[in-house]
C-alpha cells in the first residue's frame, strides 16, 4: 500500500500531507481499486453529468480525466481518500482546505480553456473565458486565448 507521503510525492508536492495523511489507513483498509471507485466509473460520470445540468460537450473531458485518474495508482488513492473522508468517513475529518491540486490532473481536464468557456456560455452557465482566464491565473496558470 501506498503511504500519504508516497502518494502526495508522485503528484509533485508532499505541502499537504498533515492533512492528507489524516485517517489514511482508514481509508485505505475501504480501498476497493482504481476501477472500482464508484464516482469514476464511466456510467455514474455520464449519469451525474447529465442529472447535473452539464451538456454532452463536456462528457469527454470528465471521462478523459477519470480514465487518468484510473491509470494513476497514485490519484485513483487520492481520490478515493479525499471521498471517503467526506461522504464514509464518521470521523467528521473534512478536506476544505490545504488539500492538494495536482497540475497533472488540471492538464488533462482543462485541455481546452478556451473551448470550455465557449461550451459553458453555450450551455447558459455563468462562466465567461475571463472568468475562466482569472480563475486559471488564481491557480498559477495562464490561458494561450489565441
Amino acid at each position: 500500500m501506498l503511504t500519504a507521503e508516497e502518494v502526495l510525492a508522485s503528484i509533485g508536492s508532499t505541502d499537504a500531507l498533515e492533512n492528507v495523511e489524516k485517517l489514511w489507513a482508514e481509508s485505505m483498509a475501504a480501498y476497493p481499486g482504481a476501477e472500482n471507485i464508484p464516482f469514476l466509473k464511466d456510467d455514474a460520470i455520464v449519469s451525474n453529468l447529465k442529472a447535473t445540468g452539464f451538456g454532452d460537450d463536456v462528457t469527454e473531458q470528465f471521462l478523459r480525466a477519470a480514465a487518468a485518474i484510473r491509470a494513476n495508482d497514485a490519484l485513483a488513492r487520492l481520490s478515493w481518500h479525499c471521498f471517503w473522508r467526506v461522504f464514509l468517513s464518521d470521523k467528521g475529518v473534512y478536506p476544505p482546505s490545504g488539500w492538494p491540486e495536482p497540475e497533472m490532473l488540471g492538464e488533462l481536464f482543462f485541455s481546452n480553456p478556451a473551448e470550455m468557456a465557449a461550451n459553458a456560455e453555450a450551455s447558459n452557465q455563468d462562466l465567461t473565458f475571463n472568468e475562466l482566464k482569472r480563475l486559471y491565473a488564481s491557480r498559477g496558470l495562464t490561458i494561450d486565448d489565441t
